[in-house]
């Protein structure tokens, strides 16, 4: 019995440095660039996703989010279909939730703002703003202190653009640079 009572103290002891890795500094602002490509049920867009996140604690922070997706469809003007370059761009903001340790720091956030989508054609010019949100969260791998990869972010992105709440997956990739610290 009492090698038992020296087994849990001995298991913790030998354990905690395991446990106790020392986290990075929390820096003051995050700002990330990358690929991102948006996808529907008819068509995937191509784009760009910028973001900055200023880190109030090191589980929470503010992000301004923006990105913008590039891609041709074809639409009917009258009685004419014809082919249109469309575009997508959003600007939104919210809180980012994060569990950061030395390697990886997964992520999710809450993003709310402003779709705007332009579709120009030799027939038509449209362009509309209005509500749009980012659901989702993403995972980032550590290069140095100041440098990371951001694997993969993935969002559901939802717009309310043309009568009703447009539905899209979002989703990329890129290199997030870590500024100052907290």
């Amino acid at each position: 019995m009492q090698k038992r009572g020296l087994l849990l103290p001995f298991v913790l002891f030998t354990l905690t440095p395991l446990f106790a890795q020392q986290a990075p500094a929390l820096p003051k602002f995050e700002v990330y660039g990358g690929y991102s490509a948006l996808l529907t049920d008819m068509e995937a867009s191509s784009g760009w996703n910028a973001s900055v996140t200023a880190n109030w604690k090191r589980w929470l922070g503010a992000v301004a989010d923006f990105s913008g997706h590039y891609g041709g469809e074809n639409v009917m003007a009258g009685p004419i279909s014809t082919n249109a370059d469309r575009r997508l761009h959003s600007i939104l903001f919210g809180p980012r939730f994060s569990y950061r340790t030395r390697r990886v720091t997964p992520f999710v956030h809450s993003l709310f703002g402003f779709a705007r989508e332009t579709v120009n054609s030799a027939t038509l010019k449209q362009s509309e703003t209005n509500f749009a949100l980012a659901l989702g969260g993403g995972l980032d791998i550590s290069l140095s202190d100041r440098l990371a990869l951001r694997l993969i972010q993935a969002d559901y992105h939802g717009n309310q653009l043309t009568g009703g709440m447009q539905h899209h997956v979002r989703l990329g990739a890129g290199l997030t640079v870590r500024i100052g610290n907290k």
